[in-house]
This record gives C-alpha cells, structure tokens and sequence, in this order.
C-alpha cells in the first residue's frame, strides 16, 4: 500500500466514524423528541420542527427530524422542536413554544442536553428513563414558570420596545 493509499484509507476511516456518530445523534434526538411527545402527551397536530435561517431566526421546516439538526462549530448538535400551546382547541390567539436544544455525545457514550442560552446541561445515558425524566421535567417546569411569572416579567421591563411570547431556548 502506498503512503496516498493509506491516507485515503485513514480519511475513509474517518468519515465512516463521523457518519457513526451523527447516526447516534440523529437517533438519540429522536428518541428525545418522542420522549417529550410522550411526557406531555402532545397531539400530533400541534407539532412542529424548525431550524434557523440565515438571520438568526427558527423558521419552520417540513419533517423529518434530522432537517432541524446541524453541527455547530463547538461540537454540539443543534435542533429545535415546536409544540402549540392554546387555551382551547379553537380558542385563539395560539402560540408557538420553540424549544431551542443543543446535544452532543461525550467520549463516555453519554449525551449532553441543554436548552440553547441556558446553562443547565443534562447528562444523559441512552435508553436510561431516569435520565430522560429529569430533563422532561425540568423542560416542563420552565416552560411553566416562563407562562406563571410571564405577566410580571413584562411589567417589569425597563425597555421601549416589549417582547411577548415564549422562545424558550432561542438562539438570539
């Protein structure tokens, strides 16, 4: 084998493992989603997927779930999931939570999960409930706090310009 055979067969190598290893993201974060479709018990009707555009902005993309990912340059992956929130199923207006979520599978075969712009990160172990349930459960909980606490935090807003809605996890 030459030495140019044997670079070509070391890039070989290396592309297969980086295929690999996206396939376990692309599979955990569809095992992630499904686990918060379960948690909360989400109608099917009131999902969606995005991703960000060229200004920054989550925009809306069809399925399947591996479109909303990509690669940031510090290593983790970035998706984002949307679930529908409304007070009535034809009461409106409805919103849009879009959970901005950043993982990545460390050299222990365990998956780091944290929202985008907090700091909270999860370890979490592939196919270990535990772990899952203490994310789904902080994911609840602050989306909840953000809804109870919401009418106070934009009263106290010391700014021109108010924002209301709910981007949790955003990437601004």
């Amino acid at each position: 084998m030459t030495k140019f055979e044997a670079l070509c067969e070391t890039y070989k190598n290396a592309r297969s493992e980086f295929k690999n290893y996206r396939d376990d993201c692309h599979h955990f974060a569809y095992d992630l989603w499904k686990g918060v479709i379960e948690y909360f018990q989400i109608p099917f009707s009131q999902l969606s997927y995005f991703k960000l555009n060229e200004e920054g902005e989550y925009e809306s993309i069809p399925a399947p779930l591996f479109n909303t990912m990509f690669l940031r340059p510090d290593s983790y992956w970035e998706c984002a999931f949307g679930i529908n929130v409304y007070e009535g199923k034809d009461v409106f207006p409805q919103e849009t939570i879009i959970l901005g979520m950043l993982f990545k599978k460390n050299k222990d075969n365990k998956f780091l999960v944290k929202l985008i712009e907090y700091e909270e990160e999860f370890e979490i172990v592939e196919g270990n409930q535990a772990d899952y349930q203490k994310f789904y459960d902080y994911l609840f909980n602050q989306m909840s706090k953000s809804y109870t606490s919401g009418l106070q935090t934009f009263l106290d807003q010391d700014v021109t310009q108010r924002n209301i809605g709910f981007r949790l996890g955003q990437n601004k």
